[in-house]
C-alpha cells in the first residue's frame, strides 16, 4: 500500500516525467546461524524519487524509469534462553535492534493503460540496490561482545497501480 504524486508532458510520441511515492511494507527476512543467534532484516518503508522516459502508443504508455531510492530498515539479533553451546550460551539471552535509513538507486521499466480520461491502470517492476548500512548493537551483554553488522539491501518490486489523472 502507498501513494505516488507525478508529472508527465508529452512531446509527439514521447513522454517525459518525473514520479515520487512511498510505499508501506512489511518485507522480513530471518535467518539463524549455527549458534542459536537469529537475526531478521525488516523493511518498514520504501520510496522513491524517479525520472520516466515513455512511449505513447493510444491508450497504452510502455517506459523506463530510474532514480534515488531510500528505505526505512529495522536489523535485530536475538540469543534465545536456554543455549548449551556458542555465543548463545556465554551471553544468556538477549535482543538487541537498531534501525536506519538507507538510500541507493532503482530501475525499471511498467506499462500505463488509459481507462479514460482521468483514470489509469499501471504494472511496474522496479529493482531496488541500497547502499552498505552499518548496524551496531552497542555494549557487551554478560561480558560478550554481540557485535555489529553491514547489511546490503537489494529487492525485487512488482507494483500495481490505479491513478487519477487531473
Amino acid at each position: 500500500m502507498g501513494a505516488q504524486i507525478g508529472y508527465n508532458h508529452q512531446f509527439g510520441k514521447l513522454v517525459v516525467g518525473v514520479e515520487a511515492d512511498i510505499s508501506f511494507a512489511d518485507l522480513n527476512d530471518t535467518v539463524r546461524d549455527g549458534n542459536f543467534i537469529t537475526q531478521t532484516t525488516e523493511i518498514e518503508r520504501f520510496g522513491t524519487l524517479r525520472g520516466r522516459l515513455g512511449y505513447a502508443n493510444g491508450s497504452w504508455l510502455p517506459y523506463v524509469t530510474g532514480g534515488f531510492a531510500w528505505a526505512d530498515l529495522n536489523y535485530s539479533q536475538t540469543c534465545p534462553q536456554g543455549a548449551q553451546f556458542g555465543h548463545c550460551s556465554r551471553s544468556g539471552a538477549y535482543t538487541r535492534s537498531d534501525d536506519a535509513t538507507a538510500t541507493g538507486w532503482a530501475l525499471g521499466g511498467g506499462v500505463k493503460y488509459a481507462i479514460n480520461e482521468h483514470f489509469v491502470v499501471g504494472a511496474e517492476y522496479l529493482r531496488l540496490e541500497l547502499d552498505k548500512e552499518g548496524f551496531d548493537f552497542g555494549a557487551p551483554v554478560n561480558g560478550e561482545p554481540v557485535g555489529a553488522a553491514d547489511l546490503e539491501i537489494k529487492a525485487d518490486i512488482v507494483k500495481l497501480s490505479v491513478d487519477y489523472k487531473f
